[in-house]
């Protein structure tokens, strides 16, 4: 996992620029804390804010970038609890605002639909056995979503991107599902992935960044 280290310093983030290959770094980050998640409920595209906790974390995530210039690409997930972490993170790194045009928001960028398990207890459904549906490539929830299809989204808007560093805001499943294609982990391991909230996270693209995870998600 040494791909995937994470930056927590200003001076992790430039020396990540100087010694990769131009466009081949992005930082990916999840949101901070919300009450669902304090309370270990599963979330998915139910909107909801930040609580203090995951306010602290984003704006604690930001000041380890400050002194830094913001990457040439910044894209966040159109979730409040994403937009609000990135708002307070590019505050306290004294990057542009969340709301100026330096921001790409995108709904694509979006955590994983969950359909029917949308606001349960991911204990209970520990408990009940049912978890599996959560990690594995093809399987989703009841009317949600699977994660070979929560992949196809998140790489066909990402490719059409310029081959450019970046910094992306953004929740665990779309995390996981990145990190893991970029590292060829086998797709029915990404579902345990551990993603932390409000840390930043180093991610080396292979060659063909973007566009070529999304030719290696395109059969034939």
């Amino acid at each position: 996992m040494a791909a995937f280290a994470r930056v927590d310093r200003a001076d992790g983030y430039a020396a990540a620029h100087r010694h990769a290959d131009p466009g081949a770094t992005w930082l990916l980050i999840r949101h901070g804390r919300t009450g669902s998640n304090a309370r270990r409920l599963l979330s998915g595209q139910d909107d909801e804010p930040l609580d203090y906790v995951g306010r602290w974390q984003a704006i604690r995530a930001g000041l380890g970038l400050r002194g830094t210039i913001s990457p040439p690409l910044l894209l966040c997930s159109d979730q409040l609890r994403a937009r609000q972490s990135a708002g307070a993170l590019a505050q306290a790194a004294g990057w542009p605002d969340i709301d100026s045009d330096a921001w790409h928001i995108h709904p694509a960028l979006r955590e994983r639909h969950l359909g029917r398990w949308q606001g349960r207890s991911y204990d209970r459904l520990r408990s009940a056995g049912l978890t599996q549906r959560l990690v594995r490539w093809r399987q989703a929830p009841p009317d949600g979503e699977s994660l070979s299809e929560l992949a196809a989204r998140l790489v066909g808007y990402l490719a059409q991107l310029p081959n450019e560093p970046g910094l992306m805001v953004t929740h665990a499943g779309p995390i996981r599902v990145l990190q893991g294609l970029a590292q060829g982990v086998p797709v029915d391991e990404l579902g345990v992935i551990r993603v932390s909230q409000a840390r930043i996270i180093r991610l080396e693209l292979p060659p063909g960044g973007w566009a070529g995870l999304a030719r290696r998600l395109t059969p034939g």
